[in-house]
């Protein structure tokens, strides 16, 4: 597979699985905002920076490792070095959850009371410990599938987990909660949805190690080749004896190297499977590359958790209200802002394809493959950024309104529209820089990025409630963008075209918003459809409307 389908099609099985994953994910929102509400939904979303922590330490690092040498390893044909790493990896992040999960578990109390301030979240985040251990092994073998550019998986699993945690929450709803539902509730769906997800993954790997090693397998391998070469000389025996006598040759000569080169690849394909590395050898190798991923992650989530962590207290000073603080942080976080991450299932997608792809060109010394691939990342990822700013702009309250009966979160929706063209072409830059191996690089800027941020909630939010937010989003997004692309060009300088990428862009965007607002008024006075069907319709109006002016511009 070439290199631009291998991204391409990797980030295509990601995105689907991803939006499919988002549908649910916004569809088990809904459900949890009328079953719990937004003060419940708020207590729910304040356990995820200490979560996160303890993800950060078991499983991000171990995944990153295991996806980056799993593709060096394969691609040198060393698939027993491969195997051995993920049986390493899932072992040391199962330890590793089984410990942080008994801590959770134990000072859950004494963490909810004097760090999140809040004790009633303290049973949810009980409850959210026991997913550790399945995070943490579906996390390494996920690395692994990433590492051999088989999105697959790791797409389908993802499905698997929001479709269990939906069903979950429902089943709890009409039985064990069915007369109250609190944040536990959604709590115990995460658990329910990361253990079957890991049953899955778990069950796949094991099935590919079968087919790998089965006798049967090998066995058709030979019949196949077998009867390649049957019939390559039944075709030969067709031709007449004049040709077969002129060219025999020439025949023999192809014959000749045709088997000395592939035996040459059989010898180099059992020669490399049978260099295997010891597993102190294995562990250096992997520990110099997850370590430093692990701790530059864990830095950045202690700085990204005290960030959420501070917006409900700031929220708290502008209302002067502790439950009021609650109901704002629980709309904000658990309805509006999951929006704006809904275009950016594709971005994400992109970003997991993008790192070990550019690893391996950077390796390999392909610097115009490299520069292609960047041009072409900034260009796709800003397209999105721009075309959901104005989708939003357009329709974010009414979808607010429409999907969560909630006409705050559509205003915040509307209100932090223009953050997706930063917010994704930040993340993008991020993972190109550590596909450069430049992983400390962007720790900096993103820790330079949150600090901005923090710095304007202190400042701003006291003072002027949510608006104060986005500006510190805004400065500090823009400011990690700024410093990622300078990073890359001292690397590889790479094609922009200011014409292209942003100002055609915007001009379709704002023509398709103008023809599609129209629309929508005309079919809301004329059709016999409810206000969500219209804005759908809209809506597609307005994406294949700039989708084909933006084609049109490519074949011009």
């Amino acid at each position: 597979m070439s290199y631009k389908k291998m991204i391409f099609t990797g980030t295509l099985i990601l995105t689907l699985s991803g939006f499919l994953a988002r549908i649910l994910g916004f569809y088990n929102r809904i459900f949890l905002s009328n079953l719990i509400g937004a003060k419940e939904l708020g207590i729910y979303q304040l356990i995820f920076p200490i979560y996160m922590l303890c993800f950060s330490l078991c499983c991000h690092g171990f995944e990153t490792g295991i996806s980056n040498l799993t593709s060096r390893f394969f691609a040198k044909g060393q698939k027993k070095n491969a195997h051995h790493l993920v049986r390493l990896g899932c072992l040391l992040s199962f330890c590793l959850s089984i410990l942080l999960m008994f801590a959770l578990f134990e000072d859950a109390d004494y963490l909810s009371t004097f760090i999140l301030k809040e004790a009633s979240a303290a049973p949810s985040l009980k409850i959210a410990a026991l997913s550790l251990p399945f995070v943490s092994i579906k996390a390494c073998l996920h690395g692994y599938y990433i590492g051999l550019n088989h999105s697959s998986v790791p797409a389908v699993s993802q499905i698997v987990e929001q479709i269990t945690r939906v069903g979950g929450i429902y089943l709890l709803s009409i039985s064990v909660f069915i007369m109250g539902a609190d944040a536990r509730i959604a709590a115990w769906g995460m658990v329910l949805g990361e253990a079957v997800s890991t049953i899955y993954t778990i069950l796949a790997y094991f099935r590919r190690l079968f087919f790998e090693n089965s006798i049967f397998f090998q066995k058709n391998l030979q019949k196949n080749n077998s009867n390649k070469n049957k019939q390559n000389k039944k075709i030969s025996n067709t031709k007449n004896q004049n040709e077969r006598i002129s060219n025999k040759n020439n025949s023999d000569k192809i014959l000749k190297n045709y088997n000395k080169k592939y035996a040459d690849k059989r010898t180099f394909s059992r020669q490399a499977d049978s260099f295997t590395l010891s597993t102190r050898e294995l562990l250096e190798h992997f520990f110099s590359f997850s370590i430093p991923i692990s701790m530059n992650h864990f830095c950045l989530t202690i700085i990204s958790s005290l960030e959420t962590m501070l917006i409900p207290f700031m929220l708290e000073i502008f209302f002067h209200s502790h439950s009021q603080a609650l109901e704002t942080y629980g709309t904000l976080t658990g309805m509006a802002l999951p929006f704006l991450f809904f275009p950016a299932t594709i971005v994400n997608s992109l970003s997991v394809m993008l790192m070990p792809a550019i690893s391996s060109a950077y390796d390999q010394k392909q610097h115009r493959q490299m520069e292609n691939t960047i041009s072409a990342s900034l260009h796709f990822c800003l397209l999105i950024g721009i075309f959901s700013t104005f989708a939003f702009l357009i329709y974010g309250t009414v979808l607010g309104e429409t999907i969560f009966h909630s006409k705050e979160a559509g205003q915040y929706v509307y209100l932090f529209s223009v953050l997706c063209p930063f917010m994704y072409a930040a993340q993008t830059t991020s993972s190109i820089l550590n596909g450069f191996g430049k992983t400390k690089q962007t720790l900096y800027h993103n820790l330079l990025g949150v600090g901005i941020r923090i710095f304007f909630i202190l400042l701003l939010i006291p003072s002027k409630g949510i608006p104060g937010y986005l500006i510190g989003l805004l400065a500090g997004y823009s400011l990690q963008l700024l410093l990622n692309l300078f990073c890359i060009y001292q690397i590889v300088p790479f094609y922009f075209s200011a014409e292209k990428t942003l100002l055609f862009p915007v001009l379709t965007a704002i023509g398709g918003g103008i023809l599609s607002k129209k629309f929508w008024g005309i079919a809301s006075a004329a059709l016999p459809l409810s206000s969500f069907y219209i804005l759908v319709i809209s809506g597609f109006l307005y994406f294949l409307f700039f989708t084909l002016c933006q084609i049109f511009r490519e074949s011009v």
